[in-house]
């Protein structure tokens, strides 16, 4: 999984109609409003501001998509599409349409969406991987399952367990969950098991 660190911007002209992409690293639902809202306010004479969004990792993932007044499933879908395909997260993508005077059809308006979004993704020189938290959890026999559970909810990777008078279990979670993570086994083992960050 990946992500960006710094806006980026491209354009395509399909039939003399203009599509500008936009896309920006954000890390809540109110970045994003704020993002499109200023976009909306660049380009405030244009007919569309088609967009998707897509932040967190696993089953912690939000994802949003707006077609904007195109025909339905032609706009926001596709730009999640490219998003997801591409292995993204973390990021809001924006295309705002010109309208040339030709009419594109459902596909063609699909199609020219989609490529938008990866001109502006591919444009991007800042992609970086996202990091991993190596952390270490003790925990009683009886709370064996628990944990395990909890780690494949958050798929956790590199998954090791050594048994002594308790239970040793390492492991690595992408830091953009490691919050959630620890607020979900705290609260799954009534504040019983706490894991810890190791270098």
């Amino acid at each position: 999984m990946k992500t960006i660190r710094a806006h980026a911007r491209s354009q395509i002209k399909v039939k003399s109609s203009k599509f500008i992409a936009n896309v920006h690293p954000i890390s809540s639902v109110e970045q994003a409003k704020s993002v499109l809202d200023a976009i909306r306010k660049e380009f405030h004479d244009a007919r569309h501001h088609c967009f998707a969004f897509k932040i967190g990792i696993g089953d912690q993932t939000i994802t949003r998509a707006s077609d904007d007044g195109e025909p339905n499933g032609t706009a926001g879908a596709p730009i999640l599409q490219v998003i997801e395909g591409k292995n993204f997260t973390n990021l809001l993508v924006v295309v705002t349409r010109y309208f040339g005077g030709t009419k594109l059809g459902i596909g063609g308006l699909a199609r020219a969406y989609s490529e938008a979004t990866k001109e502006v993704l591919e444009s991007v020189k800042s992609k970086i991987l996202l990091d991993s938290a190596r952390c270490v959890i003790k925990a009683n026999f009886a709370d064996q399952s628990l944990v395990m559970r909890i780690l494949n909810q958050f798929q956790a990777r590199n998954i090791s367990q050594e048994f002594f008078e308790i239970v040793v279990i390492a492991c690595e979670i992408d830091k953009l969950q490691w919050t959630e993570f620890v607020k979900e086994l705290r609260s799954a083992s009534n504040g019983k098991i706490f894991p810890k960050l190791v270098e």
